[in-house]
């Protein structure tokens, strides 16, 4: 088969977003002997002939921050002139033309366990013995028992769902949302499948445009050069986060933080 063409990627704000689609092709089926026999002599598809396919993959980083220049800063309040900020929650959505990824071959379709573990602790009463154990089961968690003073503490890392699948087979979506208690998303996700591209073997043309974009209330200031008097009262100070968010740092994110455009055919 012949090779895919890379996609053209931009990142406009990668400290805080960078984003790669990755495109493989998927072996295809074999046809019947009578099938191939019939294509060749009459030099057609035959009816049963299936559309090809190709995989789609993701690798995503959300790296916590970015900093960015800030209108009217001084009047602000923002001595550097600059802010940084994160996101709380995002959504990649693909715009499928001449191809579409059945929901039956969608892989990234359940919350995704990105590699970020949050560990819980439980103390019961106990008699009083030495002794650990950790037990380690198929699925990704650690359990550790160790018991103490006459008490047990139990311990267990799990790793925390932070992607939902959403919309249809022309418009598949994937949202991220931070379930960690941290202010922003943050974690790695490398050459993840997406699902499959099924381009309708007539056209043979397959056109893929994905965009990560942010509400502003999913904005999140973490500050950086900002630097504020130290009397100002607490909920005056969330008022002025949110109007500066939602007024000087959200319109510099339209209309999105990271564009993919890729083309076959």
């Amino acid at each position: 088969m012949p090779s895919l063409p890379e996609p053209d990627i931009e990142n406009r704000f990668p400290d805080c977003v960078a984003m790669k689609l990755h495109f493989d092709w998927v072996q295809p089926k074999q046809k019947g002997a009578l099938s191939s026999i019939l294509s060749k002599l009459t030099g057609q598809a035959s009816e049963d002939s299936e559309p090809f396919e190709i995989n789609m993959y993701l690798t995503i980083n959300f790296n916590g921050e970015q900093e960015i220049e800030v209108p009217g800063a001084r009047a602000l309040g923002i001595s550097g002139g600059k802010a940084t900020f994160g996101i709380q929650r995002g959504k990649l959505l693909l715009h499928l033309t001449g191809c579409k990824m059945l929901l039956e071959a969608v892989t990234l379709n359940a919350p995704l366990k990105v590699s970020i573990a949050a560990e819980t602790q439980q103390e019961k009463a106990s008699e009083g013995k030495l002794g650990f154990s950790v037990s380690v089961t198929d699925k990704p968690s650690l359990r550790a028992e160790g018991i103490l003073g006459g008490r047990t503490v139990q311990k267990m890392a799990t790793e925390v769902w932070q992607v939902q699948k959403t919309g249809g087979e022309q418009q598949p979506g994937w949202i991220f949302a931070v379930e960690t208690g941290d202010p922003t998303l943050r974690g790695l996700l490398a050459l993840e499948k997406l699902g499959s591209l099924q381009v309708d073997e007539q056209s043979k043309t397959c056109k893929v445009e994905a965009t990560f974009t942010v509400r502003g209330e999913d904005i999140v200031l973490t500050w950086g050069q900002m630097g504020w008097t130290s009397n100002i009262v607490r909920n005056k100070l969330a008022l002025i986060e949110r109007a500066i968010a939602l007024r000087y740092i959200a319109p510099q994110l339209e209309p999105a933080l990271s564009e993919v455009k890729w083309q076959y055919g």
